[in-house]
């Protein structure tokens, strides 16, 4: 009788163990790492209804929120000023791909402002060489090359904080 016992503990045992062990085969196929995108920066730019192609896209990074706060000052010391320009950095660059895409990955979670610059295939839409559009403020200047060309600079006027934990699309 005790050997029947120990025979069928045994094959329990086995069985529960074999259980487990597919059991963990399963849960680990289940719970594997997936190819998961970490979140982004991106967005698409556009000019006159096309696509910015060439663009050349920045990121500038602020320490933190009083820095933010900082440069949203309009008169600063000479003492404020130097503070700005230590709490702000150029974090990344990109460029645009010939549909006006554009994304950065592996952005650190942190307060940033996000500017662009491109040449324009004529003259500027607009007759002043300032606008605001969709919260950027662009400037546009002649080059020196010939033909004339000209250039933008676009600017987002508002800084945004980025989580780290899901995607920030900003368009143009």
């Amino acid at each position: 009788m005790k050997i029947k016992l120990l025979i069928i503990n045994i094959t329990l045992l086995v069985l529960f163990l074999s259980g487990c062990v597919s059991g963990e085969t399963i849960v680990s196929q289940a719970t594997s790492p997936q190819e998961t995108e970490a979140p982004t920066i991106h967005g698409k730019l556009t000019y006159s209804s096309r696509p910015i192609n060439g663009a050349k896209v920045s990121l500038e990074a602020y320490r933190d929120e009083a820095c933010v706060k900082l440069s949203e000052n309009t008169e600063l010391s000479e003492a404020e000023e130097q503070e700005l320009d230590e709490c702000t950095s150029d974090y990344a660059t990109t460029t645009s791909n010939a549909e006006g895409q554009y994304e950065f990955s592996d952005v650190e979670p942190g307060w940033y402002k996000l500017m662009f610059d491109w040449v324009l295939d004529g003259e500027p839409d607009s007759q002043w060489p300032f606008e605001i559009v969709n919260d950027f403020l662009i400037s546009y200047y002649e080059t020196e090359s010939s033909p004339k060309k000209y250039s933008a600079l676009a600017q987002s006027l508002t800084k945004f904080y980025f989580t780290g934990e899901e995607d920030i699309v900003i368009d143009f």
